[in-house]
């Protein structure tokens, strides 16, 4: 986080920015977490893989929220998709 004041380093210019490129990232999780109704208690499937940009929302949406991330083999989710969501209860 950058500081509020600090000579010839990050201002309040920096702070503010930094605070809603932060924010935006946490309510469209909040908003993607309230519509698929995750919370305590709840499983997400990362569907994708982690470093793809949607994935964000489902790692910062469930973890966020307290809802438990569950991540499969790649081979799992392809050959038996149906399979994996009912045993994870996702």
């Amino acid at each position: 986080m950058g500081m509020l004041s600090n000579a010839g380093g990050p201002g309040l210019c920096d702070l503010h920015f930094r605070l809603n490129r932060h924010g935006a990232a946490l309510a469209y999780a909040w908003a993607k977490a309230e519509v698929e109704e995750l919370g305590p208690g709840s499983r997400q499937l990362l569907g994708s893989h982690f470093t793809f940009d949607p994935a964000q929302g489902d790692v910062f949406g469930a973890l966020t929220l307290g809802a438990t991330l569950v991540a499969l083999p790649r081979s799992t989710v392809l050959g038996a998709l149906q399979d994996a969501l009912s045993s994870h209860s996702v």
